[in-house]
C-alpha cells in the first residue's frame, strides 16, 4: 500500500532519533502520514495493569487508524490498532488475533495465549491489536461490503505492515521476527495470513480457528433449532432454551461419557483423552425423564442429532460431527450452546453471536430481519456461499508459506462447544492429503476436554508462545507440548501431535506427562 510504503520511508528518517524511552515515546504521533493517523502516543509507567491482571512493564503506548473512511449508512470504518512498545524490546512482533466479529481494540499485552501464560509485552515483544476494520457490537458493519473484506482478511495485512513500520521507526530497527498469535477468530486470523499473505509473520499459533465460519454458523443454526424444538415452554408458549437440558442432566452425560471412553487411553482416570476415537452412545441414559437419574428420549435424540451435526432434507451435509465430550458439563458449554436466561429471551453466545452474524455479515445481501430460529436448512445456506469468500479460511495450498520458512501450530479443544474440533482435524486432513508430510511446517494439538480456547475439564494451560518461537528460530519442532490446568489438579498431560493420542505407558507415575506416549 502506498500509506505504508510512505509511512516506512518516514520512519526510516526517523530511525537514527528514536529511542525506546520515555522522552521519544510522544514523538511517535509525528508517524501520522497519509492514511495512517496516530491519535495517542503516551508512555506508561510499569505496575499492575487492569485488563491484563498482571504487572506490565514499562512501555509506549500507540492507538489509530489506518484508511478511516465513510461507510454505509454514513458509518465511520477504519483500521483502528493499539501498540505497546515495551522499554525493553525483544526484538519480536506479536499480533494479537482478535475475538468473535471483532468490532472492538483490545488491549494490546498479549492475550491470545491458553490459559496461565504472562503477558507476551512483559517478556519484550512488541504487541498490536486491531478492532477488524469496524466499531460495533451488533455486527452491523456487514452491510458496507468493503467493511466485510477488511474484517475477512484485509485487516490482518494493513495493521501488521502498519506495526513493522511503527516499531521501525521507533527502535531503529524493523523486527526480527513476527509471530501471529490467536485463538477462536484470532485462529482464523492465523490461518488466513499462512493462505493470503505467506510472508508476513514468520510463526503463527491459530487456536481454535473459527475457518470456516460460513458452514459453522449454519450448524448453530442447527443445534439451537434442535435444542429449542425440546425446551419447556412459557405460559405463553415460548420456549425458554437454558431449560432444553439442566445442569444436573449434563452431569450425568458426563459422567456417562467417562465410563464409557475413560480407559481406552490405557489408563481409567476420569480424563478422556480421545474423545474422536470413542463411539459413545447415549442411548442407555434413555427413561421416563422424570428424574435425574435419566434423560428423556427427546434429549437422547437431541444429542445425537447435536453431535452428528447439520444437513439438509436430502441429507447433504454442512459440517462435521462433534465429539462426546465430559466438557459437556462445564460452564463453557451451557454459556455457549444454552445460556442461563429463565425467559424466552436466549443469553446463549451461540443464539446472539450466530443471528446477527448471519443476517448482517454472512447473508448476501444482508438481511437485518433474519432469524435464525427460522433458517431453512434447503435454501439458507446457499444465500451464505459467497461469505466464503472473505471469511473462511479454507485453502490447502500453503506451499509459500512454508517456502517462506514459515511454521504453523494449531490446538482446540475436543470440548469446545463453539467450533467442533473435528473441523480442525478435518483440515489437517486435507492439507496432509494435498502437500504430503507436512510435519515440518505444521503441527496440530488437539487439547482432551479443553473448551473454547481456554477451560473445560481438561488441560488447558500450555506454552505456545516459547514453542513457535523455538520452532520458527531454533528449528526444534515440537513433539508434544506438556499441559496442566485447574480442572485437572497437579496432574500434567501430553497434548500430542495429531493424528497421535496420548496413551498410559503402562508404569509410570499416573500423574505425570511422562508417563504417556503419543501413538
Amino acid at each position: 500500500m502506498n500509506i505504508l510504503l510512505s509511512a516506512m520511508l518516514l520512519g526510516s528518517a526517523l530511525a537514527t532519533a528514536a529511542h525506546a524511552n520515555e522522552a521519544s515515546c510522544p514523538k511517535m504521533i509525528e508517524q501520522s502520514h497519509g492514511d495512517l493517523q496516530i491519535n495517542e502516543a503516551a508512555w506508561v509507567r510499569p505496575g499492575l495493569d487492569a485488563d491484563a491482571k498482571q504487572d506490565l512493564p514499562a512501555y509506549c503506548k500507540v492507538t489509530g487508524v489506518i484508511g478511516q473512511r465513510r461507510g454505509a449508512n454514513g458509518v465511520t470504518f477504519g483500521d483502528q490498532f493499539e501498540l505497546r512498545l515495551p522499554e525493553k524490546w525483544n526484538g519480536r512482533f506479536y499480533f494479537q488475533g482478535g475475538g468473535g466479529l471483532d468490532g472492538r481494540v483490545r488491549p494490546a499485552y498479549g492475550m491470545s495465549q491458553p490459559s496461565g501464560e504472562p503477558a507476551a509485552v512483559t517478556e519484550g515483544y512488541a504487541v498490536i491489536s486491531t478492532d477488524g476494520g469496524h466499531e460495533d457490537t451488533d455486527s452491523s458493519f456487514g452491510l458496507d461490503a468493503q467493511a466485510r473484506i477488511a474484517w475477512g482478511y484485509q485487516a490482518i495485512e494493513t495493521v501488521a505492515q502498519a506495526g513493522k513500520t511503527l516499531i521501525t521507526a521507533y527502535y531503529g530497527a524493523p523486527p526480527r521476527y513476527s509471530y501471529l498469535i490467536g485463538c477462536s477468530n484470532g485462529g482464523r486470523q492465523g490461518m488466513m495470513a499462512s493462505q493470503r499473505f505467506p510472508d508476513l509473520f514468520n510463526g503463527i499459533v491459530a487456536g481454535a480457528p473459527v475457518f470456516r465460519l460460513s458452514r459453522s454458523h449454519v450448524d448453530t443454526a442447527w443445534g439451537l433449532q434442535k435444542l429449542t424444538n425440546i425446551a419447556p415452554k412459557t405460559k405463553a408458549g415460548d420456549p425458554i432454551l437454558s431449560q432444553a437440558f439442566s445442569d444436573a442432566d449434563l452431569t450425568l452425560l458426563a459422567k456417562d461419557i467417562v465410563l464409557q471412553c475413560d480407559a481406552i487411553d490405557g489408563l481409567a482416570d476420569g480424563l478422556v483423552l480421545d474423545p474422536a476415537g470413542c463411539n459413545y452412545d447415549p442411548s442407555g441414559l434413555v427413561c421416563d425423564g422424570s428424574n435425574d437419574a435419566c434423560l428423556s428420549a427427546q434429549q437422547v435424540a437431541t444429542l445425537q442429532d447435536l453431535h452428528q451435526g447439520s444437513h439438509n432434507s436430502a441429507g447433504t451435509r454442512f459440517y462435521v460431527n462433534w465429539s462426546y465430550d465430559p466438557a459437556i458439563a462445564d460452564k463453557g458449554w451451557r454459556e455457549w450452546r444454552l445460556g442461563t436466561s429463565q425467559t424466552a429471551k436466549p443469553n446463549a453466545i451461540k443464539a446472539g453471536l450466530s443471528n446477527n452474524g448471519i443476517k448482517y455479515v454472512f447473508l448476501t445481501p444482508p438481511d437485518p430481519e433474519f432469524d435464525i430460529i427460522h433458517f431453512d436448512f434447503d435454501t439458507d445456506p446457499q444465500r451464505m456461499q459467497a461469505s466464503a469468500e472473505f471469511a473462511d479460511a479454507t485453502s490447502t495450498d500453503l506451499a509459500a508459506f512454508r517456502d517462506a520458512g514459515g511454521k504453523i501450530l494449531l490446538y482446540h479443544g475436543t470440548g469446545d462447544a463453539a467450533i467442533s474440533s473435528n473441523d480442525t482435524a478435518r483440515y489437517m486432513a486435507e492439507l496432509a492429503n494435498d502437500m504430503g508430510d507436512v510435519t515440518d511446517f505444521a503441527r496440530y494439538f488437539p487439547a482432551p476436554g479443553m473448551g473454547h480456547c481456554r477451560g473445560g475439564v481438561g488441560a488447558d494451560a500450555f506454552d505456545v508462545l516459547q514453542t513457535i518461537v523455538a520452532w520458527v528460530e531454533d528449528g526444534v519442532a515440537p513433539d508434544r507440548l506438556t499441559a496442566s490446568g485447574v480442572a485437572i489438579g497437579d496432574r500434567t498431560r501430553p497434548l500430542c501431535p495429531w493424528p497421535t493420542i496420548a496413551r498410559y505407558d503402562g508404569s509410570g507415575p499416573v500423574d505425570k506427562a511422562e508417563s504417556f506416549v503419543c501413538e
